[in-house]
């Protein structure tokens, strides 16, 4: 039970500074030591956003989570089906190149925003 508590506490301190005393707390390791962001900065910031019901909100701080939740659903269906996409867990697939493309993109537009 102690490991539960702990992240309830973690949770009720994150969202009591988030949301009560509108502080912004950085936890990205890439933006902490070397001031860069990184390809997942601002997802906290869009799920969050998506929360609270702010689509295009979610959609600046950081596209990724959208084709994540899409390759996601396809990789769901593909194992349930199977027949849907062939060898998607291969690096040669089509999706896997959509993939990486997506985060350098997305490494890209943080880089040059500094988000």
């Amino acid at each position: 039970n102690k490991p539960l508590l702990s992240l309830l506490f973690l949770a009720f301190f994150y969202f009591l500074t988030q949301y009560l005393f509108d502080l912004t707390v950085v936890v990205c390791p890439s933006k902490i030591l070397y001031g860069l962001p990184c390809p997942s900065c601002g997802v906290t910031r869009a799920l969050l956003s998506i929360f609270k019901g702010d689509l295009l909100a979610s959609l600046y701080y950081n596209f990724l989570w959208a084709t994540v939740l899409v390759l996601g659903i396809v990789i769901s269906f593909n194992k349930k089906y199977d027949k849907i996409l062939p060898n998607l867990t291969s690096i040669n697939n089509p999706l896997s190149y959509l993939f990486w493309f997506t985060v350098i993109l997305q490494w890209i537009v943080n880089l040059a925003t500094n988000k």
